[in-house]
């Protein structure tokens, strides 16, 4: 018989304490794998919005020149513009086009696969 506080078995629970111990510094692993997933896509959001907003300027700009373009062009026909300010707007208006396409390309180059 067993007397009351007898010790009946030890168990050597080293195995046990180290399997633990690595368990926890595996979640700690993946939490910090999580926490850098996270700042590296707040990071890409934040500059898919830079390069939104850089889409929507050179949209306004492209706006701008092309009705400077438009203008020019019925002033030409009158006479009311030298030729080369007509090649000014229009050049003007091309390269506002270029720089807006070429915005719209970085933010395709942002959004995920």
């Amino acid at each position: 018989m067993f007397r009351e506080g007898e010790v009946l078995a030890k168990m050597d629970t080293r195995v046990l304490q180290e399997q633990r111990l690595e368990a926890i510094a595996q979640i700690k692993e993946a939490q910090s794998a999580v926490a850098a997933a996270q700042a590296l896509l707040e990071q890409r959001q934040s500059e898919t919005r830079a390069a939104q907003s850089l889409v929507n300027q050179r949209q306004a700009e492209l706006d701008s020149v092309a009705k400077r373009h438009m203008r020019s062009r019925s002033l030409a026909q009158r006479g009311a513009i030298s030729a080369q300010q007509l090649d000014d707007d229009r050049a003007a208006a091309e390269s506002a086009r270029a720089a807006l396409e070429s915005a719209k390309a970085q933010v395709l180059l942002l959004k995920p696969l």
